[in-house]
């Protein structure tokens, strides 16, 4: 997927996939302090703009642990469950995901 991503950025594909890295690092970070606050709206809004943009350049299982995090969120708010902490375990699977896609992404690619 992420070279399907390659071929319809063209030539814009360096400058997106530098600023989807550096806004992502940006909004874990947001999610992290919004998960210390227990602030499961801004979690849930954090969460769905994560699974949205990486699942646009084919950061699958990134994406897909975003999409249980907003899941998640949801449930709570809908339970009235603000309080209930997150295990830190998914925010660890988060960023081992996210170190993935970044070293992928990183990674210099071979000429055609």
């Amino acid at each position: 997927l992420f070279e399907s991503y390659r071929k319809v950025m063209g030539r814009k594909y360096s400058k997106s996939i530098a600023y989807f890295l550096e806004e992502t690092a940006e909004m874990l970070k947001r999610l992290r302090k919004a998960h210390k606050r227990n602030n499961m709206q801004e979690i849930l809004v954090i969460a769905h703009n994560l699974k949205s943009t990486s699942a646009a350049i084919g950061a699958v299982e990134f994406s897909n642990i975003c999409e249980a995090i907003q899941q998640d969120a949801h449930q709570r708010i809908t339970n009235g469950q603000h309080d209930l902490p997150f295990q830190d375990h998914i925010f660890e699977c988060l960023d081992a995901a996210f170190a993935t896609v970044k070293e992928y992404l990183d990674r210099p690619k071979k000429a055609a």
